[in-house]
């Protein structure tokens, strides 16, 4: 009787063992409702990322990225730090082929307008839009430079070709330049063929962080003639404008000659200002060699 007992307490134990073992497995095996959550983000951004690839249209894939963007933000960063980066690589990729494919078509544009006031006012669009680009920071702040160089002096030369006649050669155009400046009419030749003329230079006036190995350096130039130093109050405003851009595509040739020694890039000169006395331009380089060697050019002059 002892015995029997004893053997039905042993498989009372027994069942009560195996059932409180198949509770503990099936309660740990469960996904906690963080790890569910977690799990269903991730998806959601899966899908998100794929649904890129689906569309050709390149505004359709940029919301999409940003979507996705937003997804993995909603996860821990720490967790998906290679995709979260891949997404905003590829949001500036996707940017720059915006900006592009805009420019492209407001050239397209320009060149089929019918006069220069047509083109002049094409022209001075695509600066405001590459002004309003780079106050966003979504494309390459050095692509944008890229193109504004060029643009810039497209632009003057619409705004010349625009101008009635009289004005570029009369006796009013010449009545805005300061006596001064009248009597050293020959050292204002800065076309593109001449050398800058003896008597005139330009020489840094600001210090450049030693530090900056990329993105932009900025350099402030003083322009001077035979000692004296050009104050924006000696000049109206139009022939002001006029002699900073036939000085700045003199510096623009030069400078743009100039190559990283490491790296064999180019500057891109971005001109800043609207005085003679302080020329400001940036020069996107790849790295302190090139701002080394854009600064050697310019202390030549």
């Amino acid at each position: 009787m002892d015995i029997l007992l004893d053997l039905m307490v042993l498989f009372i134990a027994v069942v009560a063992t195996y059932v409180a073992a198949r509770a503990w497995h099936y309660a740990t095996s469960r996904p906690s409702a963080s790890q569910v959550d977690v799990r269903d983000r991730t998806q959601t951004l899966n899908n998100a990322i794929r649904a890129i690839n689906e569309h050709d249209d390149i505004w359709v894939k940029l919301s999409q990225v940003q979507r996705a963007i937003e997804a993995a933000r909603d996860l821990d960063e720490s967790e998906l730090p290679c995709k979260l980066s891949h997404l905003e690589e590829m949001r500036i990729a996707l940017h720059n082929d915006a900006l592009r494919f805009k420019l492209n078509k407001m050239l397209t544009s320009l060149h089929q307008a019918p006069d220069n006031k047509d083109k002049l006012a094409i022209g001075q669009e695509m600066l405001r839009f590459l002004e309003d680009e780079s106050k966003k920071q979504a494309a390459d702040p050095r692509l944008i430079a890229h193109y504004e160089a060029p643009i810039e002096e497209h632009v003057e030369q619409l705004q010349h070709a625009a101008m009635p006649t009289e004005e570029l050669e009369g006796e009013s155009y010449h009545n805005y330049v300061s006596e001064f400046l009248d009597t050293h009419d020959s050292l204002l030749d800065f076309s593109l063929d001449n050398d800058i003329p003896e008597g005139v230079r330009f020489f840094d006036r600001t210090e450049i962080a030693a530090s900056a190995t990329c993105g932009q350096d900025e350099l402030s130039v003083v322009f001077e003639i035979e000692g004296h130093t050009i104050d924006p109050d000696e000049l109206d405003n139009a022939s002001g404008k006029a002699l900073l851009q036939t000085i700045y595509r003199s510096v623009h040739r030069r400078v743009s000659q100039t190559r990283c020694p490491r790296h064999s890039t180019a500057p891109g000169i971005v001109v800043c200002g609207n005085s003679l006395s302080e020329l400001s331009w940036q020069t996107p380089g790849c790295c302190q060699q090139l701002r080394d060697a854009v600064g050697t050019q310019l202390h030549n002059h």
